[in-house]
């Protein structure tokens, strides 16, 4: 099994927390959101994890206690 996540996975999880979080109304976005969300696209919750840990570690989201959101 490989660890690595494609360009386009990364992509679309991104978009997924862009889209959902204003910071008005949601804040952040739980894995388990994201995955529901992408529910029918082919991915399954490991490949969500791994996009998020790179985004998370290439500074574009952050970790919260609710969850995920775009960084500032």
């Amino acid at each position: 099994m490989s660890t690595q996540v494609g360009e386009g996975t990364v992509a679309l999880v991104r978009q997924v927390v862009e889209l959902n979080c204003d910071d008005e109304h949601l804040v952040a976005l739980s894995a388990a959101q994201i995955a529901q969300t992408l529910q029918g696209s082919g991915l399954d919750r490991s490949e969500i994890e791994r996009a998020l840990s790179e985004l998370t570690a290439r500074g574009e989201l952050v970790q919260t206690e609710d969850g995920y959101r775009c960084a500032e």
